[in-house]
């Protein structure tokens, strides 16, 4: 079944979103919130992995993707408010949430907002760092990028995805690594000079405590060449008594260049759920 696409009405406008299987069927569907400033498509090759094993279902978050514009301050909570709205909007009760670096910020927040919705939490590449860490981080990473008749921000968005990324693509690229980076340029353009409005949003979230509020079961996953891999070890380190999986030789873009290997491990782990297996062991 191919991948499907659909809009949903919500308080501020339209909601865009990406879907494979029956996300109304007897699993919990499997949600995905993309990082700054990528959209629904970063997850297609995952989902299409996933495609007759488990529903999925990906979001383009406010400001970007083809959902509808905000000019709303950056919010972490405001971000989840809306997709819980969304997925109350097209029926979805429960279901699992994985988040990708800003994403697990905003899975983290709906999992605070929604518990009883919330069937597992699977953060990959969390901002697990204090928030002195986390406004040095935002001084480097978080800049507008103004239109130019120069081009100036073509140029700008083409060097942040080649060079902000010191990942396995660079010196072992994955087979697409040319598509994904092309994607993600056009993802982040497409976003306009206010690519960062996520990036403003999570770097004033304080990620490390809502992660702590988190009730249902966690499964951390990340790639060991992703820049985030030492926030990731970090998180594993603090709840021990929780999953975690690592990928050798996965970097930021994970779930696009080795979507094989993380589709299997994820069908594993919302398997056992459903089978109420023994949790917190390491996958």
């Amino acid at each position: 079944m191919p991948i499907r696409k659909a809009y949903v009405d919500v308080t501020g406008g339209q909601l865009h979103y990406h879907y494979i299987g029956n996300i109304h069927g007897q699993h919990p569907p499997l949600v995905f919130t993309h990082m700054t400033a990528d959209s629904a498509h970063s997850f297609d090759l995952l989902m299409e992995e996933l495609d007759g094993k488990w529903p999925c279902i990906a979001f383009d978050t406010p400001n970007y993707g083809e959902s509808f514009k905000t000019t709303r301050e950056p919010s972490i909570m405001y971000i989840s408010e809306v997709l819980l709205e969304a997925l109350s909007a097209i029926n979805v009760g429960k279901f699992h949430i994985f988040g990708h670096h800003t994403g697990v910020s905003t899975a983290a927040e709906m999992c605070i907002q929604a518990p009883t919705r919330t069937v597992s939490y699977i953060p990959n590449g969390p901002n697990f760092c204090s928030m002195d860490d986390t406004q040095r981080i935002r001084e480097k990473l978080s800049k507008p990028n103004p239109i130019s008749t120069k081009g100036t921000q073509l140029m700008w968005a083409w060097s942040r995805i080649k060079d902000n990324y010191p990942d396995s693509m660079h010196d072992t690229p994955a087979p697409n690594a040319a598509e994904v980076m092309h994607r993600s340029c056009v993802d982040m353009l497409r976003a306009g000079p206010n690519w960062n409005w996520g990036y403003e949003a999570i770097f004033t979230y304080n990620t490390v405590e809502a992660i702590s509020k988190v009730k249902c079961p966690i499964f951390f996953v990340c790639g060991d060449r992703d820049p985030a891999y030492r926030l990731h070890e970090r998180a594993v380190a603090a709840y021990p008594q929780h999953a975690s999986h690592v990928c050798p030789g996965a970097g930021t873009y994970y779930n696009e260049t080795h979507p094989d290997e993380l589709a299997p491990v994820l069908l594993k782990w919302v398997t056992s759920l459903s089978r109420s297996e023994q949790m917190g062991r390491v996958y």
